[in-house]
């Protein structure tokens, strides 16, 4: 089992991109520069084929029901590059995102700003969230808690900072998985 420090490393060396090589913004059509709208825009285009069946008006639409939770507190374990983020921003939550990584951190912010988009980003471990108990109406987290080397710490803390009667959406990668599961 690797180590907070092992995982927070690995992913700073390795962003998820969704590139051709992982942790590198090299796509068919090209390679990006970290921190761009285009970069942002491209990463969004391939992650967002990567999962049709869970589209339709919107990205993610199929899945996250966004009208609940206009202006009300969201939060996301594991922003990565901020595309999930950014799609509740644009669908009108209080977004506060969190990576273990710097780099996960740095590129949602930047990504935020370029967007002009509002939300908080933080660094943050699952094992141990910097919020309030029963802070956030829900909480969501997309193939990262797996990585946890202390997946039931994470689980508690994430029921932990939810409200009661809050919801939560959590996606496992599993290689047995197929799309789409509703």
């Amino acid at each position: 089992m690797s180590s907070k420090q092992d995982i927070r490393d690995w992913w700073s060396t390795n962003p998820m991109t969704y590139g051709q090589d992982h942790g590198h913004a090299a796509y068919a059509d090209g390679k990006y520069e970290f921190g761009e709208r285009t970069f942002f825009e491209r990463v969004d285009r391939e992650f967002y084929s990567w999962n049709v069946p869970l589209h339709a008006a919107r990205p993610f639409d199929q899945l996250f029901p966004y009208e609940t939770y206009v202006g009300k507190p969201v939060l996301e374990i594991g922003c990565g590059m901020g595309t999930m983020a950014m799609n509740w921003a644009k669908n009108g939550a209080k977004v506060t995102a969190v990576d273990l990584n710097s780099v996960a951190v740095e590129q949602t912010s930047r990504r935020f700003k370029v967007f002009e988009l509002e939300g908080t980003i933080c660094q943050s471990d699952a094992n141990n969230l910097p919020f309030a108990s029963e802070s956030f109406d829900y909480v969501y987290s997309w193939g990262v808690l797996h990585h946890s080397p202390n997946l039931e710490r994470s689980l508690s803390e994430l029921i932990r900072v939810l409200v009661p009667g809050g919801q939560f959406g959590i996606m496992l990668y599993n290689r047995r998985t197929r799309l789409p599961i509703l």
